[in-house]
This record gives structure tokens, sequence and C-alpha cells, in this order.
């Protein structure tokens, strides 16, 4: 076993470094081709339910916010919006224009909170939804 040291000489060393897993395709660790095919049909056949057919989603910064809103809504169903009182005041606004009634804002420091109350005050339904419950390998 070796490596290439700091100067650029080989070095040997006793750590064995070899990749356990040779790859990720199941049909090449022994996983059954009749198992793979059940699992594709049942895959297929389960649908997610829409539950909020009239919600957007906001990705917050601490200059822009990034909405998204679903695509029959507008031509340009996602926007940025800066930070500042008046370019919240127009996110809201083009979000009632869309008809959406609900939204999903990711928790990133405390950027949020403006846009959460204004957006409540507006009769929205607001979730505040933390990255890292989506996704943990975010960093």
């Amino acid at each position: 076993m070796g490596h290439v040291g700091d100067i650029g000489e080989s070095v040997i060393t006793d750590i064995p470094f070899e990749r356990v897993s040779k790859t990720t395709y199941p049909s090449q660790c022994g996983v059954p081709l009749e198992m793979m095919e059940d699992v594709m049909a049942k895959r297929k056949k389960s649908k997610l339910e829409l539950t909020h057919p009239k919600a957007a989603g906001i990705d917050i910064g601490s200059a822009s916010h990034f909405v998204a809103a679903p695509p029959d809504r507008d031509n340009e169903p996602v926007r940025e919006f800066k930070s500042f009182t008046a370019d919240l005041n127009g996110l809201a606004d083009w979000l009632e224009a869309c008809e959406i009634d609900t939204v999903a804002m990711e928790s990133t420091g405390i950027y949020w909170i403006p846009l959460y109350e204004l957006l409540e005050s507006r009769g929205l339904t607001v979730y505040l939804v933390n990255a890292w419950h989506v996704n943990p390998n975010i960093s």
C-alpha cells in the first residue's frame, strides 16, 4: 500500500485503501431481477397526492428570495424578488394575482421573518420548512 508524499516520493502506509462497494447496481449486487421488476411496478403505480394545488414555494436568501408558483398560474412561474420592503410587497401581490393560498418557505437564518409576517397578514397559510428535514446532506 502506498501514496504520494508531500514532495512527490512514494510513501508506504499500513492503512488499507480499497473501495468497499464496487457497484450500486442492484442486479450486480445479487438482487434478483424479478424482485427489482416487482418493486419498479409498484413504484410506477403509486402516485403522490396533490394536497395543496394553490401552493407556492419560496427559497429565502439574505439579498433575494426565489418564488415558484404552479406553472399554470403565470407565464413566468419562477421569479426572484429582492428582500426590501417594496419587493416583499410585490412578491405578496404576485402570489395573490396567481391565486396562491398556501406557501412553504425555507427557514434560513432570520431572513424569513419579515416575509412570513407579511404573507400571514395577507391571509396566506405559511408553512415554515427546515431544509434539513427534507435533505440532511445539505451544507
